[in-house]
Formats: C-alpha cells, sequence, structure tokens
C-alpha cells in the first residue's frame, strides 16, 4: 500500500504517467537458485566465506544487477536470485553461490532444476 501511494506522489509530483516512469526502468533476466536447508536457518551473513562471496557477486555486477539471498517463508527452501544483464553470467553465479551453503547445513541437497524467470528483454 505504501508503494502505490509513493508512486502516486511521484506521479503527481512528476506529471508524468505510469507508463513514462516505467519506460525508464531496464527489466534484466533472472536466475533462481532454490537450495534445500534444514531447520537450523544459521544467519548465513556471519559465515566470513559467503558474506564475502556474496559481496564479490555484487561488486561484479556493480548497479546492472541484484543479489538475494533469502530463507523461504513457507518452505525449508534458501533461495539465491541473481539478475544482471547477461543470462549466462547470472546464472554461473546463482549456481556458485547457491553452491556455497552446502557446508552449513546438516541435511542439504541443491536442486538440480534451475527456475528461469525471464521478463520483456529489450
Amino acid at each position: 500500500m505504501l508503494s502505490a501511494l509513493r508512486l502516486i506522489t511521484v506521479m503527481a509530483e512528476t506529471g508524468c504517467s505510469l507508463s513514462d516512469l516505467a519506460g525508464v526502468m531496464q527489466v534484466f533476466p533472472q536466475v533462481l537458485k532454490n537450495v534445500e536447508v534444514d531447520a537450523s536457518r544459521p544467519d548465513f551473513m556471519q559465515v566470513p566465506d559467503i558474506a564475502g562471496a556474496i559481496d564479490e557477486v555484487r561488486s561484479q555486477l556493480g548497479d546492472k544487477g541484484r543479489v538475494l539471498v533469502r530463507y523461504s517463508g513457507t518452505q525449508p527452501l534458501l533461495r539465491v536470485m541473481v539478475e544482471g544483464p547477461e543470462m549466462r553470467r547470472s546464472k554461473r553465479h546463482a549456481i556458485e553461490s547457491a553452491g556455497l551453503f552446502k557446508p552449513i547445513f546438516k541435511c542439504v541437497k541443491i536442486f538440480r532444476k534451475i527456475f528461469f524467470c525471464v521478463y520483456g528483454c529489450h
């Protein structure tokens, strides 16, 4: 709700339509890798190797992409999403990042299936 109100405020302040504002947004392909985890759910950003690797991917992508790593709220999964201008590079980053989590869980199985969420590439 707050996001919608903020968007309406920006539209009113700038006089731009929603399509005008959306036109400046560049959409990149996303790669989602799911890692099956146990119930321990440790704070993975406290593991130096993992935090460093995620920061390195973020650094490589710069302002041309993003990395999101979070636990699922409904399933025993850790989700690694990488978004960037090049599908092949994003896929490599997602697979490598997901692989880092194997040692910190007792029963971890990385799903072999990768879900690609590709939106309106221009």
